[in-house]
């Protein structure tokens, strides 16, 4: 045997061996870094869920307690939409006004919210239509005496302003992303809103309290959001 064939065959298997280690390494390190980027990607996602869960849940609290220093003040918990009447929603309610509080004008017809809704009150007026109330109980024309809000100085709760019926008016609510459900329409503006249901009248989960609860959709599940579980409840 030529013993110049026999070293470069040699040479050449040697070569060949480390070049398909070399690939067999790049396959490796290609892998790695896909199931890295998967992990970063995925934890990236749940941590924007988490987070925003988190929110939804404080702002939940923060409802909770500024109702009941409002029943501790009031003696009563501000009303729902709950009378069998239209509209019977019990998303759009005017709890937005009773907490945060209003000025009664033109001898009590008109109603000023803390954001200057105006809205007209009476059996006829737009709050009665709207939410199947009178008025604002939470309102004083006095200015050296306002209406109270009970959420105290510094802190708000996110709401969505809407108009119906030649009317604009505000609910408590969280801002969802476009496309997904909203139960009551959308903002003025255009953003989508998802907003807080109240029952005070005859609730069904929080006997002789209220219910006060959200449907919000994470990664494609409806998740109950609510004042009677801690934890949100998957509904789908």
């Amino acid at each position: 045997m030529n013993n110049f064939s026999s070293t470069r065959n040699s040479k050449f298997a040697t070569r060949n061996s480390q070049l398909a280690f070399t690939l067999v390494e790049l396959l490796v390190v290609i892998t790695i870094i896909g199931l890295l980027a998967a992990l970063i990607v995925t934890g990236a996602g749940y941590a924007a869920v988490t987070m925003r869960k988190s929110r939804v849940q404080a702002e939940r609290d923060a409802l909770v307690t500024a109702i009941e220093e409002y029943k501790a003040h009031q003696g009563y918990y501000p009303p729902d939409n709950t009378n069998n009447a239209i509209p019977n929603n019990t998303a759009m309610v005017s709890l937005y006004y009773e907490l945060t509080g209003a000025t009664p004008t033109n001898g009590g017809n008109t109603f000023v919210g803390a954001n200057h809704d105006v809205l007209t009150g009476g059996p006829t007026g737009q709050l009665n239509t709207l939410f199947n109330v009178g008025g604002i109980l939470n309102a004083s024309a006095d200015p050296t005496q306002p209406a109270k809000n009970y959420f105290g100085a510094g802190k708000s709760i996110r709401s969505g302003t809407y108009t119906l019926s030649g009317a604009t008016y505000t609910v408590f609510g969280v801002p969802v992303p476009p496309g997904s459900p909203a139960s009551l329409g959308t903002f003025v503006s255009g953003v989508q809103v998802n907003p807080w249901h109240y029952v005070s009248t005859n609730p069904t989960n929080n006997q002789n309290e209220f219910d006060l609860w959200m449907d919000v959709e994470w990664r494609g599940k409806t998740n109950r959001i609510s004042n009677w579980t801690k934890d949100p409840v998957p509904l789908n």
